[in-house]
C-alpha cells in the first residue's frame, strides 16, 4: 500500500493501484473537442453528398410528370382530332384551364400545366392545315436521353401557329407530336 492510498500521481493523471483506472482530475461527463469536430465533419458530409441527388431526385420526378402531361394532353388532341377532323388551334386550347369544344363536349376538365407553374409553361404548336401538332416541355434535368429522342421523332412543323416556342440552344425542349 502506498502512503496516498494507493493512488500514485504520474503526469497529470491519477492511478489507483487498487483498481487500475485512470481517473483525470477533470470531469469527464462531456466530449471533447475533437471529438465533436468530427462529428459535426461526418455530419457535414454526408448532407454535402446527399443533398444534391435528392434535389436531382426532385427534378427527375417533376420531369417524369411534365412526359406525362404532355401524353395525357397529346390523347386528348386525338379525341378532338376525331371529332373535327383538324387538331385545335393555340387560341382555342389554354394550359391550366379546362377545354371543352362548342358542343360542350368535354376533353380535359382542365389541361395541365407546369409543376413549376410561371416559371416553366408547356407550348402548343398547330400545322397550318391543322393535321400536325406539336406539344413541348423544358425539363430540369438536361441528361434526360428522351430530349435527344424526342427532338428526333418530333421535327418542327413546316407551317405552324404556336403558343409559345421553345429555345433548343438555352432549353432542354422535351417534345411530343402527332405522329
Amino acid at each position: 500500500m502506498t502512503p496516498t492510498g494507493g493512488i500514485i500521481p504520474v503526469m497529470g493523471v491519477s492511478i489507483n493501484m487498487e483498481s487500475p483506472v485512470l481517473t483525470s482530475p477533470r470531469n469527464q461527463r462531456g466530449f471533447t473537442l475533437i471529438e465533436l469536430l468530427v462529428v459535426l465533419f461526418i455530419i457535414a458530409t454526408l448532407v454535402g453528398l446527399l443533398l444534391p441527388n435528392l434535389m436531382s431526385a426532385r427534378q427527375r420526378g417533376r420531369d417524369a410528370r411534365r412526359k406525362q402531361d404532355l401524353e395525357a394532353i397529346k390523347n386528348a388532341l386525338r379525341l378532338y382530332y376525331n371529332d373535327h377532323q383538324q387538331y385545335p388551334s393555340p387560341e382555342d386550347f389554354s394550359f391550366g384551364s379546362e377545354w371543352k369544344d362548342e358542343r360542350g363536349n368535354y376533353y380535359m376538365r382542365k389541361v395541365p400545366q407546369d409543376p413549376l407553374g410561371d416559371t416553366h409553361t408547356y407550348g402548343y404548336c398547330v400545322s397550318s392545315d391543322g393535321d400536325e401538332f406539336r406539344l413541348w416541355a423544358d425539363l430540369e434535368n438536361s441528361g434526360d436521353p428522351d430530349i435527344a429522342d424526342s427532338k428526333a421523332h418530333c421535327p418542327p412543323l413546316e407551317v405552324e401557329t404556336c403558343s409559345d416556342s421553345c429555345d433548343s440552344e438555352t432549353q432542354n425542349c422535351y417534345y411530343v407530336c402527332s405522329e
